[in-house]
Formats: structure tokens, sequence, C-alpha cells
């Protein structure tokens, strides 16, 4: 993906919504993500983005309802410039998905 040594996936707004959908029933949330914009043929981050950070106390269901809205209002708005632009998501991480593990805490 041009200059970056990231391996991430770079999704097309109608992908990034599919996806995000997805996302969405599997109960996992998402953290942010940035826009990519393809010039003379590289892709290039743009440094446009959204975060999402779950709220104090916030269950995990109400989170991954609150960051999809989110996620998926920056990426419908998004006003496309003169390159064309992708997506790239961040889904929640294990560690949030599977909790604490409460036996092996110390």
């Amino acid at each position: 993906m041009g200059e970056s040594n990231d391996y991430n996936w770079a999704l097309t707004r109608e992908q990034a919504l599919n996806a995000l959908d997805q996302l969405e029933n599997e109960g996992i949330g998402v953290l942010g993500g940035d826009v990519l914009e393809l010039r003379e043929g590289i892709l290039k981050y743009n440094y446009d983005n959204w975060h999402c950070d779950p709220e104090e106390n916030e269950a995990d269901s109400a989170f991954t309802k609150r960051s999809i809205s989110r996620a998926k209002t920056y990426i419908t708005e998004y006003q496309p410039t003169e390159y064309g632009y992708f997506f790239s998501i961040v889904p929640e991480t294990k560690r949030r998905l599977q909790g604490p593990n409460i036996e092996g805490d110390v």
C-alpha cells in the first residue's frame, strides 16, 4: 500500500459500509479508521480519519452500536477529493472483546 509498511485493507465506500454491517452483526465495535487516496497509482494516507473510544462503564453492545454508527456517518458523509479514495477500518482488539482473564490476573 504505497509508502507504508502497513497491511490494512483499503476499502471502497460500499465495501467499508458492508464491512461495518458484518462487524456489527458479529458484535465488534470500531475504534476508528483512516482515509487513503490513490495518487499516481499509489495508495497514500491523506491524514483524514475518525476515532471512537469506549466510554467508561459502557456496555460492549452499546459501544458496538455507537462506534458503528459513527463510522458509517463519517464514511457516508466523506466528501471525495480529486483523487480516488479508500477507507481503512480499525476494529476492536481481541483483548477488549474477550475481557479480563480473571483467573490469570494478578
